[in-house]
C-alpha cells in the first residue's frame, strides 16, 4: 500500500522527520547540461553528491522522455538512491500532464525494485489548467515537494 503526505517544506529538510531512501528528481532534457544545474539538483549537490554535475554528464543523462538513471549514495552510513527521471522538451516552465504522470508512475516503479520504503520528490503546482493548442493537453507549473511511503 502507498501512502503519501504533501508539503511545501524543502524535501531535503524532512530528512531529519523522516527517513527517506529515494530522492526523485524530475529532469528536463538538457537541464543537467547547463552551466547552472536546476535549484532542486544544486542543493542535492551540495548535501549528498558535490559530483552530481559530473555523474550527470558522464552518464550521457540528458533527461530525454522517461530516461531514467539511479545514483546510489551512501550518507551517514546508510544507502539512499536518487533516481533522475527524464521529462522530455518544454517550452518555457511547461510541463504535459501525461508525460508528468508517465514519470511519477516510473519513480515509484523504480523506487519498489530497490525496495523503498520513503521516496521525497517535487511536484509541479496545481495552477489553473491551461491548454495547449496543439493537442488540448492539460500543463502544469512550478514546484511542490511532497514525501511518499510505499
Amino acid at each position: 500500500m502507498i501512502t503519501y503526505s504533501v508539503t511545501h517544506n524543502d524535501i531535503f529538510l524532512q530528512q531529519k522527520e523522516r527517513t527517506i531512501d529515494v530522492y526523485g528528481f524530475f529532469v528536463t532534457h538538457n537541464a543537467s547540461l547547463a552551466e547552472q544545474l536546476p535549484l532542486e539538483l544544486e542543493k542535492f549537490q551540495n548535501s549528498f553528491c558535490p559530483d552530481l554535475s559530473a555523474w550527470l554528464h558522464a552518464s550521457n543523462f540528458v533527461g530525454k522522455t522517461l530516461e531514467v538513471k539511479v545514483l546510489p549514495i551512501i550518507k551517514n552510513k546508510k544507502l539512499i538512491h536518487a533516481i533522475f527521471i527524464g521529462l522530455g522538451e518544454t517550452d518555457g516552465t511547461d510541463l504535459y500532464v501525461e508525460t508528468y504522470r508517465r514519470a511519477l508512475g516510473l519513480l515509484v516503479k523504480t523506487a519498489n525494485q530497490y525496495k523503498s520504503r520513503v521516496v521525497a520528490f517535487d511536484l509541479p503546482d496545481p495552477p489553473p489548467q491551461r491548454f495547449r493548442e496543439s493537442d488540448k493537453t492539460p500543463v502544469c507549473r512550478g514546484p511542490r515537494n511532497t514525501a511518499t511511503d510505499l
